[in-house]
């Protein structure tokens, strides 16, 4: 229960402030939760959904804290509501830069959700394949299929093929510790996935490690 409450609020800390540690990213990406985002005028709104009623009693604690806070910083306000099954995350901005930005990154994620991805493992390595129904979906999985193959990887081999609906990327090797290697991140994804790492921050959030958390923790306690 003490794991669920730290990763909502990670979460509420990477929504609002764009930063957090890996540590918050890895607690974060094992809640039992969907997340949606929707773009507006002028910002964007990250809705965080309670997928096992189980943990119902948690959220309700952390509405009671989070509830109506409000922060500001650099011209971006973060306002976070939740409920005993949703945490919203609102952030908006009067920067036409900002704004941009903001919706750039929004767009890309709700296009990655739009996104099917298979993985088999073969002798010598895995098929990632990844698909979509959606034109501009399609249009990321190449560009970026494409991107990954011209990457150099120690003793690994890359080659992407694009389909009529995304692209399939084969990755190959031949010492066996690499194909191990290849094979467990296969069969257990969670465990490579990352937060986005900032170095330690200072008090007004800036960084990620400590600032993200603390500034968070700051303005909810204080409703500024």
């Amino acid at each position: 229960m003490k794991n669920f409450l730290f990763g909502l609020m990670a979460l509420t800390v990477i929504a609002g402030l764009g930063t957090a540690s890996a540590a918050y990213g890895k607690v974060a990406a094992d809640l039992p939760i969907t997340k949606s985002v929707e773009l507006t005028d002028n910002g964007v709104v990250k809705t965080f959904t309670l997928t096992d009623a189980a943990y119902t009693d948690a959220l309700t604690q952390l509405a009671a804290k989070l509830s109506g806070r409000t922060m500001t910083r650099d011209d971006v306000t973060v306002s976070v509501e939740a409920t005993d099954t949703q945490v919203v995350v609102t952030k908006t901005t009067t920067d036409t830069e900002k704004l941009e930005r903001m919706h750039a990154r929004a767009k890309r994620k709700q296009l990655k959700q739009m996104v099917e991805k298979t993985v088999e493992k073969t002798d010598n390595g895995v098929v990632v394949t990844l698909s979509s129904d959606n034109a501009e979906a399609v249009e990321m999985i190449q560009a970026k299929s494409a991107q990954k193959a011209e990457r150099n990887r120690k003793n690994v081999t890359i080659s992407v093929a694009n389909t009529a609906d995304g692209a399939v990327i084969t990755m190959s090797a031949q010492d066996a510790d690499t194909i191990a290697k290849m094979h467990d991140r296969a069969d257990n994804p969670e465990k490579y996935k990352r937060g986005r790492r900032g170095k330690r921050g200072d008090q007004s959030g800036r960084g990620g490690r400590r600032g993200a958390g603390k500034f968070m923790q700051q303005n909810a306690e204080s409703g500024e």
